[in-house]
């Protein structure tokens, strides 16, 4: 019986205006840009402490774990375990079986609902399932509703569109179903494949290892049909995807750690490990790879520098790759640091002080002072990359933002995005690379939304301002950069057959449209 309901994911941009402005092309020519704003859901990334006995949780710097920026007036309840919910709120559950969400950045507790307990967690757009082999507890803002299979569950996630996919048991091989809120599953099909599985692809795809473990499968939600098969020849001992859903990192047995592109089955190989991998996490922005065999950890680089064993322990929340490309762990009582030179290596250990036993969790919010930008003018200075303070007259309702890189200390300008403003946006000079654009609007509320969307689904987005012959300014929602075309390509591509959006491509060099 199904008593199952889950929220649905965020609006795309639809709105008057959107779409190409008029000096748009394929190729992406036309004036010079005005400034991206840049991030991932555009904020910095927090480090969330949460004391394992309960009590007031602590906001850190990612770029400085020392660093305490903010603490919690609220007491929390003492955890049994604490679950990364969305990008900007965890859930926390009791010893008795009650599920709180906590949301650090407006300091609130939400009772969720009673859950139970030793059940499973997996997690995707905003929603959660907790589950054991008798039942699927789905965690959503509202609340918790459970579904209690006459099957025994083997795995169960959220998926897109309000749904949970769900492998359960069958009289020959597992059945994958795709429930909601009515009495029996919306669909369903054999399949021969292992739990536990990963809902990716935005939410439209679901993967598994085949039941032989040499193979990854990767099923289309909501029809339950086979897309692809990534065969290694191998048995699978692990496997995880990137922030963006491109890229599968798959590891083999023997020690061997692959990346695969989804889009054209390219594989590189970034390790060769003494043993078998049994589990890999992906860091904050996913500029590394971390792996543990069992015994050792291993911080592993996604541009081909050697792996780099790391004498820490591996816990559900550490080692945390951090946005730095440095790893943040424990071992033992003590909490440490490894920083790694641009090259891959280790630069330094560094024993620092905060409580290594508290849960450490990501979040994308950071009560850090504004961003300040330095004022460049383009026109006096003639300075390709130079940053655009804003246009004469549109800076009511502006923030002045302090910079991380400011060209000279103390010199303002103004945000000319008030509502991007109001979100924490950082605003800075483009970034060189090509990027797919999803939409262009006269108005940035739209474009300020779906780049949220498409962020909180993965990908990496920017919004930059730019004015056509006719002086008119356009806000284009960007996906990369990307260093080769073909990236920016594969990314339109997944943005036209996911999201229906007319997606292209551009390339910025320098802050110059090309």
């Amino acid at each position: 019986m199904v008593r199952l309901a889950l929220i649905l994911a965020a609006p795309l941009c639809l709105l008057a205006g959107c779409g190409r402005s008029d000096d748009d092309s394929e190729g992406g020519s036309g004036p010079s840009p005005d400034r991206l704003v840049v991030g991932s859901w555009l904020e910095e990334t927090g480090l969330l402490v949460l004391p394992r006995r309960g009590g007031r949780a602590e906001v850190r710097a990612a770029a400085d774990p020392e660093r305490v920026v903010w603490t919690g007036a609220r007491r929390l309840p003492t955890p049994e375990s604490v679950h990364p919910f969305d990008a900007r709120s965890i859930v926390v559950l009791t010893a008795g079986g009650q599920a709180y969400r906590y949301v650090p950045s407006d300091d609130v507790s939400e009772a969720l609902g009673r859950v139970g307990k030793d059940l499973e967690w997996s997690a995707f757009g905003g929603s959660g399932t907790f589950w054991s082999q008798d039942a699927i507890v789905v965690v959503h803002e509202g609340g918790v509703r459970s579904y209690e299979p006459d099957r025994p569950v083997m795995w169960a996630s959220p998926a897109s569109e309000g749904t949970v996919v769900a492998l359960v048991d069958g009289e020959d091989s597992p059945l994958l179903w795709l429930l909601e809120s009515e009495e029996e599953p919306i669909a369903l099909r054999p399949l021969a494949v292992m739990p536990p599985g990963l809902v990716t692809g935005w939410g439209r795809s679901a993967l598994f290892r085949s039941s032989d473990g040499e193979e990854i499968i990767s099923v289309r939600l909501p029809e339950l049909e086979v897309e692809r098969r990534f065969e290694f020849r191998k048995p699978v001992t692990a496997f995880a995807v990137s922030a963006s859903s491109h890229e599968l990192y798959v590891a083999l047995a023997g020690g061997r750690v692959l990346a695969v592109a989804r889009v054209g089955n390219g594989r590189r190989e970034l390790a060769r490990l003494e043993a078998d991998v049994t589990e890999l996490r992906v860091g904050v922005h996913g500029q590394q790879l971390l792996a543990f065999d069992g015994a050792v950890a291993y911080r592993i680089s996604l541009v081909g520098d050697s792996p780099v064993r790391l004498e820490v322990d591996w816990r559900s929340d550490l080692p945390l790759g951090l946005p730095s490309g440095d790893v943040l762990a424990s071992r033992g009582d003590t909490l440490l640091l490894t920083r790694f030179v641009a090259e891959g290596s280790v630069a330094r250990v560094e024993r620092i002080e905060g409580p290594p036993r508290a849960w450490w969790l990501a979040v994308q919010w950071n009560p850090a002072a504004p961003v300040r930008l330095a004022r460049e003018d383009a026109g006096a200075r003639g300075d390709a990359g130079a940053r655009d303070a804003g246009e004469p007259g549109d800076t009511a309702g502006s923030v002045a933002v302090e910079s991380k890189d400011a060209g000279q200390e103390g010199e303002l300008a103004e945000a000319a995005v008030p509502a991007a403003d109001s979100l924490g946006f950082a605003f800075a000079a483009p970034a060189a690379g090509y990027y797919a654009v999803a939409v262009a609007s006269r108005t940035p509320a739209g474009v300020i939304e779906l780049v949220g969307t498409l962020a909180r689904s993965g990908y990496p987005t920017a919004i930059q301002r730019r004015r056509d012959d006719g002086g008119q300014m356009w806000y284009r929602a960007l996906v990369g950069p990307y260093s080769a075309r073909s990236g920016a390509d594969a990314a339109a591509r997944q943005l036209r057959r996911e999201r229906s959006l007319d997606a292209w491509v551009t390339e910025l060099t320098a802050g110059i449209d090309r």
